[in-house]
């Protein structure tokens, strides 16, 4: 069903829960999983009046080792699956809508930590960069993580209104886990486990397939059945 899923991931919890949504996805699908990481530009500092301008090129290239490595260990940490891992210079939001755009991504796992009962602004800013009509009818599978139960909500009032804006399929399960739902950014608890297999279930069906009969043995609705009224507007539908 999904031959590449795509994860942007910075090796917080909350990127955990959406790796770990993906993989179980790619499991059951056979797809293979891209793990994609931006790194900022080399930050420089400027004194116009002194006439200096400093860039530190290693400074780049060292986190640009360091994002590689963290990609690596989470590869290895994966099993039964096939996992590419990809780093490039740039703002990370863009990079991994970037990344999407290439690949052809057909279904979108979001996630974001809860940050004063919302989504975070760099969460908004990945969204920023993506035109409003450029997820019409994806299918987006909602996640987020908080420090406790009260923010539980956060993905039903801040999130599906978000991608309403834009016109997505915003999938029913909606996986939201708490820091004890996690031992060393691996997701463990049981009940969690479970929406997360909901989800991907929810996301395969919403992909599937449909083959529908052919036009002559669809069902013919008489107005007889329906509304008082619509029988002004046509004498039969068609499904």
């Amino acid at each position: 069903m999904f031959t590449t899923i795509v994860v942007g991931t910075d090796g917080s919890a909350t990127a955990g829960a959406a790796m770990a949504l993906a993989v179980q996805i790619a499991r059951e699908s056979g797809g293979t999983l891209h793990l994609v990481v931006g790194v900022k530009a080399p930050t420089s500092v400027s004194v116009p009046a002194a006439g200096v301008h400093v860039v530190d090129p290693s400074f780049g290239t060292h986190k640009s080792h360091a994002a590689q490595r963290m990609l690596e260990e989470l590869a290895a940490g994966v099993e039964g699956i096939d996992v590419e891992i990809h780093t490039a210079v740039g703002d990370p939001a863009d990079v991994i809508v970037r990344r999407a755009d290439e690949i052809g991504a057909d279904l979108i796992v979001v996630g974001t930590p809860v940050y004063r009962g919302s989504y975070t602004g760099a969460f908004k800013h990945v969204f920023d960069l993506v035109r409003h009509d450029r997820l019409q009818g994806t299918p987006v599978i909602l996640t987020a993580t908080g420090g406790s139960l009260s923010h539980a909500l956060v993905t039903e009032h801040q999130l599906r209104p978000l991608f309403g804006f834009f016109g997505a399929f915003t999938l029913p399960t909606t996986p939201y886990a708490i820091e004890s739902d996690f031992q060393n950014y691996v997701l463990v608890s049981g009940a969690i486990s479970q929406r997360v297999a909901l989800a991907a279930n929810e996301a395969i069906e919403a992909l599937r397939p449909r083959v529908r009969p052919p036009r002559s043995e669809r069902a013919l609705v008489s107005a007889e059945v329906l509304p008082e009224g619509a029988s002004q507007i046509s004498s039969k539908l068609i499904f």
